[in-house]
């Protein structure tokens, strides 16, 4: 394998994700992905699937996807209790 080969597959898995959501209709954007989520609080992947292995996260799993309520997360920041040990 080459050096650049992890960087060009996170380049080109996030060039099919943004290409993914800009083909997808507009919902009603309450429900997040774990990566619409990441970006929304602006922390790594990583540390969110951290954060929901830890439970201190309000999510759903829905087979082998995460699924988030933006107003459940919402709710949770303003509640302070976003601290994970």
């Amino acid at each position: 394998m080459h050096e650049y080969s992890s960087q060009y597959k996170y380049l080109f898995d996030s060039w099919c994700l943004l290409l993914y959501t800009k083909r997808m209709p507009k919902s009603d954007d309450n429900i997040l992905t774990v990566q619409e989520l990441a970006v929304y609080l602006k922390i790594p992947e990583s540390t969110l699937y951290k954060i929901v292995r830890e439970g201190g996260v309000p999510a759903q799993k829905i087979g082998k996807h995460w699924r988030f309520n933006k107003k459940a997360i919402d709710s949770w920041i303003a509640s302070g209790k976003t601290k994970v040990t």
